[in-house]
């Protein structure tokens, strides 16, 4: 063989491309995390039968150019044993409990456990290349500008009154008739959710050494994001935040960092006034901690006569008491007042003839319990027969009671001296009885912990929760969009208590070695920033379930990833032996 020869088949090319590969593959995953915020916001495509968002088709590339760049190394990912084990576990009990569900819910099953690989791959990603403090910077920034710009549109629903019309989802969600912004994320929830990981990682970012303009820049995205995530009057997403800040600042404490820990306690300090200061002007001090659901906000009961006599067209003045008994005062006045209302229904089959019907103002505003004596105005209808009047309430532009669940109470009507075979007065009856119940928090605990119970090891399928939990609560349907409102009872429920204790030990040995590499290494801010977001989703998830949405599920899995990465960093002096040119590439 020649010496050419030779040469040209020993040859490697240089470390550029490896370095490139990485670049990429962390830039992609940046870009990932600012897009969270925009799922399905500019194209779902199909793809071998199922739908592809924007946020998973650049959630691929991601994993695509990470398997490149551990092709092109020629090397393993670099992840603790018993973590790698963890996530192994994790996706094959999560497979086998799809396969093992009923033929009902295996696809659906299926196809979250699919979509929960990718979020594990993402998880992979960041723990196997984040190894310096400015890479998780970097990743970290640019959830921010995703999270503040979402945020933006939040505020501007705020501001209108609506989101109607704007980027994003474009639906308005109410509690007890006011506003809960969303940004451009599905729900409020979800928002809060993210919104508050986000806060808490980046929070630290405010005090690394940089500009004073961008320090400012950064202060004010930190502002806007907060502000909004308080808007969403989620109650568990303050619950989390505030959790996550208390360890921060008892972290911040240990390793020496008074700076970090006045600004986390001082944060939890404001989020916490917030939250009062927002339930205060919403009016909703006491029937927001009272209820488990919107539903539980209103109840009303009447008194009124069995049965009028009337005229065709005649106007009415019946005497009806009504009582509240919901957890929401009924207001007299202002933007969105209570009143009095009803509607005509046929007698025989209960359908709705006539939906609206003349409106009679409450003479005072209503506490929960009080009774109303009020002189209703009813205009009859002009054909001569039998109907029966369903008294309901209206809180105006809001929504009728009836459509939260209310049962309305029958007046029978007889005009023009026609009576008509069927209902009579008297009678409970709902208005909308295609209407699905909203089961609120304890009773979906119920359902889970029941199904824990029948199948305690590998559950009922991944994701299949919202299918089935309404037979448990025997339902004979039941919104399905609907999860437990508990992370650790979903994760049992679905994929049984082998699934739960996988993620158990992936995300605490994950924490076990966050809190090693602040021990054992030099104090970092973001770091203890990273663990303050993981412990607020964990704290979170005790009242809410957020792990199987995309926007969410990836952020919880990808920070958690880049602390892990970052700990291992500096426990090996991975940010020391990059900078000398030894062991790994820096990131």
């Amino acid at each position: 063989m020649s010496r050419a020869a030779a040469l040209a088949l020993s040859w490697r090319a240089p470390a550029l491309g490896v370095t490139t590969l990485r670049a990429a593959t962390m830039t992609a995953l940046g870009v990932t995390l600012a897009f969270l915020p925009f799922e399905s916001l500019f194209f779902t495509a199909g793809v071998a039968g199922l739908a592809v968002t924007d946020l998973e088709a650049v959630s691929g590339i991601v994993v695509a150019l990470w398997i490149a760049t551990l092709a092109r190394e020629r090397r393993r990912p670099d992840l603790p044993r018993g973590i790698a084990a963890g996530l192994v576990a994790l996706a094959g009990i999560s497979a086998v409990s799809a396969l093992l569900a009923a033929p009902d819910v295996s696809s659906t099953a299926l196809r979250f456990a699919a979509r929960s690989a990718g979020f594990w791959l993402l998880f992979g990603v960041a723990a196997d290349l984040v190894r310096s403090e400015g890479a998780a910077a970097r990743l970290v920034a640019w959830a921010l500008t995703g999270a503040t710009i979402s945020a933006l549109v939040g505020w501007l629903a705020f501001a209108r009154g609506t989101a109607e019309g704007l980027v994003g989802f474009g639906r308005d969600f109410t509690i007890g008739g006011t506003l809960r912004i969303a940004g451009t994320f599905d729900y409020p929830n979800t928002a809060a959710m993210a919104w508050e990981a986000v806060l808490l990682a980046a929070l630290p970012l405010i005090l690394r050494p940089s500009r004073r303009d961008t320090r400012a820049l950064l202060g004010a995205g930190l502002a806007v994001v907060g502000g909004a995530m308080l808007l969403t009057l989620s109650r568990g997403a303050v619950l989390g935040a505030v959790c996550g800040l208390v360890v921060m600042a008892a972290l911040a404490v240990r390793v020496r960092r008074p700076s970090l820990a006045l600004l986390a306690t001082g944060s939890a300090v404001v989020l916490a006034v917030g939250m009062v200061a927002a339930q205060l002007a919403a009016s909703l001090p006491v029937a927001r901690f009272t209820t488990e659901s919107d539903a539980g906000f209103y109840g009303a009961t009447y008194t009124a006569p069995d049965r009028v006599d009337a005229r065709p067209g005649e106007l009415l003045a019946i005497p009806v008491t009504i009582t509240n008994t919901g957890a929401q005062a009924w207001t007299a006045a202002g933007a969105a007042p209570f009143r009095l209302a009803y509607h005509w229904l046929d007698p025989q089959t209960a359908a709705v003839v006539e939906m609206e019907g003349r409106r009679t103002a409450l003479s005072r505003d209503v506490a929960p319990g009080q009774p109303i004596d009020l002189v209703a105005s009813v205009v009859a209808p002009d054909v001569p027969g039998g109907y029966l009047l369903a008294w309901d309430i209206e809180q105006s532009d809001v929504t009728w009671l009836s459509e939260k669940g209310v049962p309305s109470r029958t007046t029978t009507v007889v005009v023009g001296g026609v009576p008509s075979a069927g209902g009579s007065g008297g009678a409970s009856v709902d208005v909308f009885p295609d209407i699905v119940p909203v089961p609120g928090r304890f009773e979906l605990w119920r359902a889970a912990a029941e199904l824990v119970r029948q199948h305690p090891l590998l559950g009922v399928g991944p994701g299949a929760f919202r299918l089935v939990y309404g037979e448990v609560l025997g339902y004979p349907r039941w919104d399905t969009r609907i999860h437990s409102n508990d992370l650790y009872l979903e994760l049992a429920a679905t994929t049984g208590l082998l699934g739960l204790g996988a993620f158990v030990l992936v995300v605490g040995g994950a924490l076990r070695r966050h809190v090693r590499g602040i021990r054992d290494a030099a104090p970092s801010g973001l770091a203890i920033g990273l663990i303050g977001a993981a412990v607020a989703f964990l704290a979170h998830g005790v009242v809410d379930y957020f792990l199987g949405f995309g926007p969410t599920g990836v952020l919880f899995w990808v920070l958690l990833g880049a602390g892990l990465g970052l700990a291992m960093g500096r426990v090996r002096g991975g940010v020391e032996s990059a900078a000398s040119g030894k062991g790994r590439p820096a990131t």
